[in-house]
């Protein structure tokens, strides 16, 4: 069986459905600068919905679980939170 080559199925996708946030974790956080906040930098990876796709997809092996997250998901890093 041939599997779709979609976030939801790629090795660097991360979810976390107690709070509906899924993102992809194939780079470290992005910092960005927040306009309503000063400009105070946050990092975030980059949210992704679970049938969207790229080019860097990389197939989850079996029984392979997610790398240890160094930093909490969603926007916590340079400073705040993102809503």
């Amino acid at each position: 069986m041939k599997t779709s080559q979609t976030c939801e199925t790629c090795r660097y996708f991360y979810e976390e459905k107690s709070n509906e946030i899924s993102e992809c974790r194939r780079y470290p956080p992005r910092p960005v600068a927040d306009p309503e906040d000063a400009g105070l930098l946050s990092a975030y990876w980059p949210d992704v919905e679970p049938d969207q796709w790229c080019g860097e997809w990389s197939l989850v092996s079996a029984g392979e679980k997610p790398a240890p997250t160094p930093m909490p998901s969603h926007g916590v890093g340079y400073g705040g939170t993102r809503g």
